[in-house]
């Protein structure tokens, strides 16, 4: 039943406000979700998404992460599938062009709500993820990050205020991730919130070991 209630939800936030983008509904949704305990399901996010949809709040979510063109590019790098399914050649000569710049580029990279990433098992690790808020809330605030974990991962954002003196002003983050000696298959997981004292924007984090593929944590479900 997840589908239709997150259908539901972004209707009723698109009719709220008819000029944002689909990724802003969609971040709206995921950041303002009811945390789920992770203790329950072995694969944590990755079983039940961001949390349980709030209706209420994801009108009110106060910072939202868009889409940018970067990563519409990225995603052409990503799943070329979906832009070549007819194996057109002229289509696939006009790509390249596009996507060789990008080769490296890994899902992490997405300006998405939330942050996920593969490790390898019983290795240190660092990983960095780079993130662009807009805000949608009052003009003049402020945020603090705070990071909230039951894990071993040690996580340091940087700055960790962001002051908006205007309405859709941009400000950009990054989020470092530190860690040693994942288990195959083992799921760690944390998450960071930007709080101004009325809105918080949680963002669910991620770190997995193992040969299995997991997608990202997404949108938010029952």
């Amino acid at each position: 039943m997840a589908c239709p209630h997150a259908a539901g939800v972004s209707a009723h936030v698109k009719a709220a406000h008819p000029d944002w983008s689909a990724s802003a509904i969609k971040s709206a949704i995921m950041t303002t979700a009811w945390p789920m305990n992770v203790t329950e399901r072995l694969e944590g996010e990755f079983a039940f998404g961001s949390g349980h949809v709030n209706p209420a709040t994801a009108i009110h979510p106060g910072l939202v992460y868009e889409t940018q063109k970067s990563d519409r590019l990225h995603t052409i790098v990503l799943w070329p599938g979906i832009y070549c399914r007819e194996n057109s050649t002229d289509l696939r000569r006009q790509l390249a062009a596009v996507v060789r710049p990008l080769e490296n580029t890994l899902p992490r990279d997405l300006n998405y709500p939330s942050m996920a990433a593969k490790v390898a098992v019983e290795e240190s690790f660092t990983i960095k993820f780079h993130r662009t808020v807009t805000n949608l809330g009052n003009a003049n605030s402020t945020y603090k990050a705070k990071i909230f974990s039951h894990s071993s991962l040690k996580i340091k954002v940087v700055p960790e205020i962001l002051s908006f003196k205007s309405w859709k002003e941009k400000k950009s983050f990054d989020v470092t991730i530190s860690g040693r000696d994942l288990t195959s298959n083992s799921v760690l997981s944390a998450s960071l919130v930007w709080s101004d004292g009325s809105h918080s924007v949680r963002s669910p984090i991620v770190v997995y070991g193992g040969e299995d593929e997991f997608t990202t944590p997404s949108s938010a479900y029952n």
